[in-house]
This record gives C-alpha cells, structure tokens and sequence, in this order.
C-alpha cells in the first residue's frame, strides 16, 4: 500500500525491511496557510486502589511506588540494565544531537534493542509508568543498523516542531453531575461515529448524498449538549 497511518517504525518489526520503503510525512498545509501537527498534551491517566481485601497493604503500596521510580519505567520500556541498555558515558551523544540539529543530551544508550520484536523482557503492549522525556529523547544507539525504528522517527522530528495549535485542550476533568450526563451522550455518539466512519469508507454512505443526515442525527443524538457540557468543563478549568 502506499500509506501507513502512523509510525511506519513501529508497523513493522525490526527485520522488517518493509518499513525502509516508508518516509515520514510532514504536516501538510491547508489553503489558508494553516500547518498543524496532532497534539497530545501530557496527563497522568495511570490509577490503582488498594482494596479491604489486601492482605498486605503496606507492600502493595510500596509496589505502586516503585512503578513511579526511574528504574522502573526502563525496565518496563527498554528491558534489563547491562544487557539491553546502560547509562550513556560521558561524552556519547544522542540520536537527536546526531541526526538533527536538537542539542538534547545523551541518557542511555540503546543496546539491544526489544521493541518490535517477540519477548518476554519488556511491557509492549502498554506504556511505561514515568519516563522522563530527557530520558527518552537522549538515547544513544548504533547508528548502523538501517531498520532501527527510533532512527526513523528521530529523523522525522524536526518537520513537527513548532507545529503545534496555538489552542488545545487537555484532558476535561467533568464533575460527578456532567459525568453522569455527558456519559451516555458520549457512548451513542462515538459509536454512532465509528460506525459512520466504516460506511462511509466502503462506500454504504455517500459523503456527497449522506453528510446532511449525519450531522442531523448527531444533533438528535445530545451533541449540542454534549459541547455545552464540555464547554463548562473546560471554562472551570482555565478559570483564571
């Protein structure tokens, strides 16, 4: 195919040679000039309880604890200390600081790498607890191997930058009174949503023929509440 929506470094495994045929492609630029690249503000979604069941509260919650330290975070992202990766010497410099002109300062080095590939060592099907982005952005790797998936993506780093919307909104924190509203709306709207998407990409639904009855039916469906209410949220937030 022509098109990999994504990282095409992660697509494919790190034998893949698949994956070499595959650019990053900027951000493009709209009619009015408009050049802007997906924003994903940082939030902390990570949550656990300790229940009335626990035998040991104490040592789960000192388990907890550890998932928040350094060393947990790259064991759980980059695998075992002096096997797969070690704290970068003096002097080494990072895949950003070599491929781009990104001053950022080496971390680790890489050295065997495990993402993309069949194991047992690391948790890749879910992010790591707590990485600090200097951690990850100053890692030090071998630049010879042509299918390094990291390599890719330092490369393609610099066409997004300063390519954020001036305005994003983070994560809305609704209330126990819009939660128990805006639940509902929310459900039957995305799933309305998805499966209109689906129809609309084979071909059941007619972007041309179809649009206006689509947007009808999200109106039955709640959406201007359901702005309403996010609305509210978001003024609450930012309230000054």
């Amino acid at each position: 195919m022509g098109l990999w929506p994504g990282a095409p470094s992660g697509g494919f495994s790190n034998t893949n040679v698949k994956k070499l045929e595959y650019v990053a492609q900027p951000p493009l630029t709209g009619p009015d000039g408009i050049c802007y690249s997906p924003y994903v503000p940082p939030t902390n979604n990570a949550n656990t309880y300790i229940t009335k069941y626990c035998k040991h509260p104490e040592i789960a919650f000192r388990l907890f604890d550890f998932f928040w330290m350094e060393e947990a975070s790259l064991r759980g992202r980059y695998g075992i200390k002096g096997e797969h990766w070690n704290y970068a010497p003096e002097g080494s410099k990072s895949l950003f600081a070599t491929l781009t002109d990104l001053k950022i300062p080496a971390s680790i080095t890489q050295d065997k790498t495990v993402w993309g590939t069949s194991n047992n060592i690391i948790w890749a099907g879910g992010n790591p607890w707590f990485i600090p982005s200097k951690m990850m952005d100053g890692i030090v790797m071998d630049m010879n191997d042509p299918l390094a998936g990291l390599i890719m993506v330092t490369k393609a780093v610099p066409n997004y930058i300063g390519k954020k919307p001036p305005q994003t909104v983070d994560k809305l924190i609704f209330d126990d009174e819009e939660l128990d509203e805006i639940t509902d709306i929310k459900n039957t709207i995305n799933t309305y949503v998805n499966e209109s998407l689906a129809r609309f990409i084979v071909g059941d639904l007619d972007i041309e023929k179809d649009w206006d009855k689509y947007i009808k039916d999200l109106d039955q469906m709640g959406l201007d509440r359901y702005i309403e209410i996010a609305q509210g949220c978001y003024n609450r937030m930012n309230k000054k």
